[in-house]
């Protein structure tokens, strides 16, 4: 399923890791397509208590993905990141463990673009025509909302695009519409809505 990656971006380009956490015993070549956020060192007390930097092992909203050295507070990788296996200690066997982890990660994230890609293709400028009960002045009894224009998508097309990911007010009225789907990231598409009135 695509688009529901809460941050889903791509990471930028990264080199070779200067930061005193990489620097003990590791190679150049051992810490490569790992990169370092800041670079104090790994444990200091800097403004807002005592900080450490991590190792994310898994995509972290808000703070990294996979194979990013961040720095965080001491307690919140000790009973969160750590616990949850979401961060392991930035030591030199664990940034040529976690390496591969990386290279997966931006496969991964190639992998969701291209299918984004292609879905767009697919649904711009694409027709979805709903039938609707009326009332006074072509009201309508039941409006069509984000979950119908998803329902459609997936019986046209067959692909599952949530809900929150379709840009749009529901809507109340006989006409026709453009909806624009939020499919990954920068990806989008905009479809056409037309409402009919049904006796």
């Amino acid at each position: 399923m695509l688009g529901s990656s809460p941050r889903g971006s791509l990471p930028s380009s990264w080199g070779r890791s200067s930061c005193g956490c990489c620097a003990s015993g590791s190679s150049p070549s051992s810490v490569e397509g790992l990169r370092c956020r800041r670079s104090p060192p790994t444990i200091g007390r800097l403004k807002g208590g005592v900080r450490m930097k991590v190792l994310l092992i898994k995509e972290v909203p808000n703070l990294g993905v996979p194979g990013d050295v961040v720095e965080v507070r001491d307690g919140y990788a000790r009973n969160y990141l750590f616990p949850q296996k979401l961060a392991v200690p930035p030591t030199p066997h664990n940034l040529e463990r976690y390496r591969k982890l990386r290279e997966k990660y931006e496969l991964e994230l190639s992998d969701r673009r291209t299918r984004a890609q292609a879905l767009a293709k697919k649904l711009e400028g694409a027709e979805l025509v709903f039938g609707r009960r009326v009332h006074d002045e072509d009201k309508l009894y039941a409006a069509v909302r984000p979950h119908d224009i998803a329902k459609a998508i997936e019986e046209k097309f067959g692909e599952k695009v949530p809900p929150d990911r379709i840009r749009m007010e529901p809507i109340a009225e006989v006409g026709e519409y453009e909806v624009e789907v939020a499919i990954y990231e920068d990806i989008s598409a905009k479809v056409k809505v037309k409402v009919e009135p049904v006796s």
